[in-house]
Protein backbone atom coordinates (compact mmCIF):
# COMPACT_ATOMS: atom_id res chain seq x y z
CA UNK A 1 0.00 0.00 0.00
CA UNK A 2 1.26 3.99 -0.78
CA UNK A 3 -0.44 6.08 1.85
CA UNK A 4 0.11 10.07 0.92
CA UNK A 5 -0.86 12.10 4.31
CA UNK A 6 -3.81 14.14 2.50
CA UNK A 7 -5.45 11.40 0.44
CA UNK A 8 -8.30 9.70 1.37
CA UNK A 9 -7.64 6.86 -0.71
CA UNK A 10 -4.78 4.51 -0.70
CA UNK A 11 -2.61 2.54 -3.66
CA UNK A 12 -2.85 -1.25 -3.12
CA UNK A 13 -1.28 -3.86 -5.19
CA UNK A 14 -0.46 -7.90 -4.67
CA UNK A 15 2.55 -10.03 -5.73
CA UNK A 16 3.49 -13.44 -4.72
CA UNK A 17 6.60 -14.45 -3.56
CA UNK A 18 8.01 -18.02 -3.59
CA UNK A 19 9.93 -18.64 -0.20
CA UNK A 20 13.37 -17.17 0.03
CA UNK A 21 12.42 -14.72 -3.31
CA UNK A 22 12.92 -11.15 -3.47
CA UNK A 23 11.54 -8.54 -5.70
CA UNK A 24 13.19 -5.09 -6.30
CA UNK A 25 11.24 -2.15 -7.39
CA UNK A 26 12.45 1.03 -9.43
CA UNK A 27 10.64 3.98 -8.98
CA UNK A 28 7.88 2.73 -6.50
CA UNK A 29 6.26 5.95 -6.54
CA UNK A 30 5.71 5.79 -10.49
CA UNK A 31 4.39 2.05 -10.59
CA UNK A 32 1.53 3.02 -8.43
CA UNK A 33 0.13 6.00 -10.83
CA UNK A 34 1.91 8.59 -8.27
CA UNK A 35 4.23 10.70 -11.26
CA UNK A 36 4.92 14.18 -9.11
CA UNK A 37 6.32 14.54 -5.80
CA UNK A 38 5.27 12.98 -2.69
CA UNK A 39 6.28 14.37 0.92
CA UNK A 40 5.53 12.18 4.08
CA UNK A 41 4.44 9.21 1.83
CA UNK A 42 4.91 5.92 2.86
CA UNK A 43 4.38 2.35 2.03
CA UNK A 44 3.37 -0.56 3.98
CA UNK A 45 4.61 -4.35 3.32
CA UNK A 46 2.78 -6.89 4.74
CA UNK A 47 2.34 -10.55 3.85
CA UNK A 48 -2.00 -10.67 3.03
CA UNK A 49 -2.21 -14.93 2.80
CA UNK A 50 0.30 -17.88 4.06
CA UNK A 51 2.52 -17.73 7.07
CA UNK A 52 5.61 -16.24 5.84
CA UNK A 53 7.98 -13.12 6.38
CA UNK A 54 8.91 -10.31 4.54
CA UNK A 55 11.42 -7.85 5.01
CA UNK A 56 11.40 -4.36 3.33
CA UNK A 57 13.84 -1.23 3.07
CA UNK A 58 13.83 1.67 0.55
CA UNK A 59 16.48 3.41 -0.93
CA UNK A 60 16.84 6.94 -2.52
CA UNK A 61 18.87 8.43 -5.00
CA UNK A 62 20.06 12.17 -5.28
CA UNK A 63 19.03 13.25 -8.85
CA UNK A 64 22.31 15.82 -9.15
CA UNK A 65 24.89 13.35 -7.79
CA UNK A 66 23.55 9.89 -8.19
CA UNK A 67 24.42 9.38 -4.30
CA UNK A 68 21.95 6.49 -2.61
CA UNK A 69 20.42 6.93 0.73
CA UNK A 70 19.25 3.35 2.73
CA UNK A 71 16.27 3.85 4.33
CA UNK A 72 15.65 1.51 7.13
CA UNK A 73 11.69 -0.07 7.68
CA UNK A 74 10.28 1.15 10.42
Amino acid sequence: MMFEPDAKISAVTHYSLKANEYLQFDRILESFGKLGTVYNGRVSIRVVAGEGRVYAYGSCVDNRTEDPTYVPAQ
